[in-house]
């Protein structure tokens, strides 16, 4: 009879699989980061930790800093951050306010927009 392999269980993520030294540094990074006020890795931890936690939000921020990371060494490119308004502005402006439109229209409100005036803003 043939030899069984282990087999691993559903719940083990792959995190859990690589080294400890790793994990705790990218954390440790990610916290880190996560404090900072104007740059998108403090911006990408703000919009992910209500729906997420905080360690998963952290642990997200850190994966962030790694994949940049991976990307400055393989590329020789110097880091460029997206900056703290790259998920409120990434789709442009007139289609976030296609959508704020529309969400204010299925709540019952009809809003007719003008620009502003630039002398008086």
């Amino acid at each position: 009879m043939a030899a069984r392999l282990p087999v691993k269980p559903a719940c083990e993520d792959t995190v859990a699989l690589t080294t400890p030294w790793l994990k705790t540094a990218l954390y440790v990074a990610g916290s880190t980061a996560a404090c900072s006020k104007g740059t998108y890795l403090g911006a990408q931890f703000r919009r992910l930790a209500p729906h997420r936690g905080v360690k998963r939000a952290t642990v997200a921020v850190g994966h962030s800093i790694l994949v940049a990371a991976w990307h400055i060494l393989h590329d020789l490119v110097p880091y460029r951050d997206l900056g703290p308004d790259h998920f409120t502005n990434r789709l442009g402006i007139d289609r976030q306010k296609r959508r704020l439109l529309a969400q204010l229209a299925a709540l019952g409100f009809d809003v007719d927009l003008a620009p502003r005036d630039e002398a008086t803003a």
